[in-house]
């Protein structure tokens, strides 16, 4: 979509991979969805037998079925319903659900602008040392390390508004 990342520039294909996999588990969700993904990826790569590049597609949503898993497991949720648990009632464990999406709405929005300012953060991180490579020290300082100390001085203002205004 964007083109090739220079010779000696950061590939940010590994950050762009396990954000959008965690991303789409966040907003699936589901243990009982997850485990179908899982087990139809695992059925159509042994049933078959795919060429090399099909076998990386579903690797992909393998991997996207198991986070889909570990969230849906998080928020115990199976199929749409938390079964065993009211909202309220003692936790699962000591610690499940960790959050309900459908009543802790605030819970989930701020998991994903956290994650969504983490990845921001990085991908600008990641502009500012390859611009030091190419030696462009211009670009470095006035294009990304300025987003940098921009980005990171409101996410530090709204999280001292958000934090202050919390009751004790």
């Amino acid at each position: 979509m964007f083109g090739m990342p220079n010779y000696f520039g950061i590939d940010p294909t590994p950050i762009v991979a396990i954000t959008m996999t965690v991303f789409f588990g966040m907003c699936v969700g589901d243990a009982g969805y997850g485990t179908v993904q899982v087990l139809l990826v695992l059925f159509l790569k042994r049933k078959f037998k795919p060429d090399p590049g099909t076998r990386l597609f579903l690797n992909m949503f393998l991997q996207m079925g198991i986070m889909v898993m570990i969230f849906g497991t998080l928020s115990w949720s199976f199929f749409g319903f938390s079964p065993g648990y009211v909202h309220g009632g003692p936790k699962l464990l000591g610690i499940l659900p960790f959050f309900l999406p459908t009543k802790d709405i605030m819970t989930a929005i701020g998991l994903s602008i956290v994650l969504g300012v983490i990845t921001q953060l990085a991908s600008v991180l990641a502009g500012f040392v390859n611009s030091i490579k190419m030696h462009n020290i211009e670009a470095a300082i006035f294009d990304y390390l300025m987003w940098f100390i921009m980005l990171a001085s409101i996410t530090g203002w709204v999280l001292t508004k958000i934090i202050s205004s919390i009751p004790k």
